[in-house]
């Protein structure tokens, strides 16, 4: 049952504490009447965010996404003609104990469905933003998820959602089989992409789990996030491989225009001073840089941090922060109530990210520099621009002979490399092997190969010291880093910076664990995400749990006076003067036993009779349906169940003082219960205040009739 307004749920509450109050008004009177059956927790508050039925004693309810409270509704709209509260009832599991009929009953389980929460917007600013979609601002699969509620007993509620078994525990094990929801930073931060250098940011999530229960005085809650994961997808990012490929592409040009300086090769003519009037002039050397292999070992594999946070994808321009590396107990083991980032932990990630892409081989071992640096450097002579394939021609006898030996920098500086037998014996090992082709009569000379053996090794050299320095220079590869650096890293990261922190901010508003309890209805939340900087809280797997905190068995019989009915104070008084006769008999006191006895204080006739029949519980009663009159003009509906309860109870209490039955109740009872019953019925909330008027006014009428002066005197009285 769902209450419509906040002025009916106010009413409500209003209510029962009207009908309480009466009843301690009856126990004064020195009678008990049997109050009507309420629950022990107020709900008018905690009905502002979940509709609990006026007259539950235990009430369970869970959702993916909240989507009831107060802020969150307004906003929504939909193109649906079910309209957006029957959208949002076929989403939530909700279940009441009401009576001991729903003693022990079947949880209330089902499926989220996507297709309803796709039809759902949020109209934000003026612009409707789908609430589940490719352009929505919750995004992905939300896979295998339902939402369990069950009230099997006036003091036992339970709730969950999210990935859950039958019975509603959360199955933790199987966080992948959940799907995979994210959130759009940008709509949460309402930041437009064609104005930053940003196609995307994301907080993936996976699965969100939630539990709330509540046995007795015991209450448990747990929760679960697969994941948290911030995407930030950036040309930016991009643009550092494009940058840092042409300054590589650039190292070629710059070292076969030194390789073809005379005067850098002069070492390797003195070498082969034998063959020297042979060779004549006729030596050239060219390199070519293995650009391809280098970049694509640079983006192989993503730059990542020591601790995991965070880690920077060269080839797809993305950078991914893994928060839950900001909590030493994991997502899941966290107080309630924790912020899943704060503003230190956000300084943390952004300096983080500008160490892995300037900082020193030295400094960060894991960053771009140092893992430049190490490829270029290659292993053990071998790899990065140890694979520079090198060219040898020699012009052997004027233009008549040539030679031509190509090979790796790496197989010029071994000294144990062998000629290849063809170019795919070659290609398997560059390092180990080396390919040698004559021109002319070349051939007549191979044999002072072994005179030529020798150039190979001082040209290998050469190459060496111009890509990586010696004891006297720093060479082409330091100066290389260096223009990475300066040219590409930090310009890049003086723009990217303000935009991290810009996409992070929002996550600051994400509470992990959000719980709380309002009025007695306790709700755990696995997040709480702040929207547009407060314009709307939006919790997502949500469960709430009420119950008694112990059982209250119905009320059957009447309750005894709570005290015996009081003798007279005092004796009657004797004359001070011998009287010719007593005008009367001692006064007996007021009062039949259920109202206050006065003893010497009381008054004889209408006056002792009007303060009896004051402290009547009729009169009570009479005052509260003048009362109930008035609150129907204003609560309609809200005051039926309390309508029908006090008829009923005040027909089992004049049963009770007349030893009568309903079937031979009097007359004037039955109407008024008539009258009641057709309050609560009427559908004019104007019909329902007359007649609860007119049904004040008959209690009132026969009220006097109660205030016999004994028991006996009242059944007949009541009887008649």
């Amino acid at each position: 049952m769902r209450h419509d307004t906040s002025s009916s749920k106010k009413l409500s509450r209003w209510m029962r504490l009207s009908i309480a109050t009466v009843t301690r008004t009856a126990l004064v009177a020195g009678v008990a009447v049997a109050a009507p059956s309420i629950p022990s927790f107020p709900t008018a508050q905690a009905a502002e965010t979940q509709s609990i039925p006026a007259n539950a004693d235990a009430y369970a309810a869970s959702t993916q996404l909240d989507l009831s409270a107060p802020g969150v509704r307004a906003l929504l709209t939909t193109d649906d003609p079910r309209g957006v509260d029957e959208i949002l009832t076929l989403l939530e599991a909700e279940q009441s104990w009401i009576s001991d009929s729903d003693d022990e009953q079947e949880p209330d389980l089902s499926n989220t469905e996507l297709e309803l929460l796709e039809l759902l917007k949020l109209d934000i600013g003026g612009v409707e933003v789908p609430l589940i979609g490719p352009d929505g601002l919750l995004q992905g699969d939300l896979g295998a998820l339902r939402a369990y509620a069950n009230a099997p007993s006036d003091t036992h509620a339970k709730a969950s959602v999210g990935l859950i078994g039958e019975d509603g525990a959360l199955e933790l094990g199987n966080a992948g089989d959940g799907g995979n929801a994210k959130l759009d930073l940008t709509k949460i931060a309402n930041i437009d992409l064609t104005s930053v250098l940003l196609d995307e940011a994301s907080l993936n999530l996976g699965t969100l789990s939630s539990l709330a229960e509540k046995n007795g005085t015991q209450l448990t809650s747990d929760y679960q996030i697969a994941e948290a994961e911030v995407v930030i997808d950036s040309p930016l990012v991009g643009d550092v491989v494009t940058e840092v490929e042409d300054l590589v592409r650039g190292l070629e040009g710059t070292l076969n225009g030194l390789l073809g300086q005379q005067s850098v090769l002069s070492e390797v003519f003195g070498l082969v001073n034998g063959l020297g009037a042979l060779i004549g002039t006729g030596l050239n050397v060219s390199a070519e840089i293995p650009l391809d292999d280098i970049m694509s070992e640079l983006v192989e594999e993503p730059l990542s941090d020591q601790n995991g946070l965070v880690s920077i994808d060269l080839i797809n321009g993305q950078i991914r922060v893994d928060l839950e590396k900001l909590h030493a107990e994991g997502l899941n083991n966290l107080e309630a109530n924790t912020e899943l980032l704060t503003a230190q932990q956000l300084g943390q990630i952004t300096d983080t990210v500008t160490s892995l892409l300037t900082d020193g081989a030295v400094e960060n071992p894991n960053g771009l520099n140092a893992r430049l640096q190490d490829i270029l450097m290659g292993n053990g002579e071998r790899g990065g621009l140890y694979g520079t394939e090198v060219q040898v021609q020699l012009r052997l006898l004027g233009p008549l002979a040539g030679l031509v030996l190509r090979t790796t920098l790496g197989g010029l500086l071994n000294e144990n490399a062998e000629e290849a037998d063809s170019v795919a014996e070659y290609d398997s090992d560059k390092y180990n092997y080396y390919l040698q082709e004559t021109v002319g009569l070349g051939v007549i000379i191979g044999g002072l190969l072994d005179l030529v053996r020798p150039v190979l090794g001082a040209v290998g050299t050469v190459v060496e010291d111009l890509l990586f320095g010696d004891e006297t220079q720093e060479g082409l590869v330091s100066g290389l880093l260096g223009s990475v650096q300066d040219g590409v890293l930090q310009p890049v990261l003086n723009r990217l910076d303000p935009l991290l922190v810009g996409v992070l901010n929002p996550v600051l508003g994400i509470i992990v664990n959000h719980q709380e309890t309002v009025d007695g209805l306790f709700k755990v939340s696995a997040l709480e995400v702040d929207v547009l900087s407060g314009t709307l809280l939006l919790p997502i797997a949500n469960s709430a749990v009420i119950s008694l905190d112990e059982s209250v068995p119905p009320t059957t019989e009447p309750s005894e006076p709570t005290t015996e009915p009081s003798e007279p104070t005092t004796e009657p008084s004797e004359p001070t003067t011998e009287p010719s006769e007593p005008s009367t008999e001692p006064s007996e006191p007021n009062g039949s036993g259920f109202g206050s006895s006065n003893g010497g204080n009381g008054n004889n006739g209408s006056g002792g009779s009007m303060q009896q029949c004051l402290a009547s519980p009729t009169v009570g009663l009479a005052a509260l349906l003048s009362i109930l009159g008035i609150t129907a003009a204003v609560g309609g509906s809200a005051i039926d169940p309390s309508i029908k309860n006090l008829g009923t109870q005040f027909s089992d209490q004049v049963s009770k003082l007349t030893g009568s039955t309903p079937q031979n109740s009097p007359a004037w009872v039955n109407q008024l219960n008539a009258s009641l019953a057709e309050a609560a019925d009427a559908l004019d909330s104007r019909v329902a205040a007359t007649v609860l008027f007119g049904a004040g006014v008959l209690a009132l009428f026969f009220g006097p009739e109660l205030c016999g002066d004994s028991k006996e005197g009242l059944s007949s009285q009541l009887s008649s």
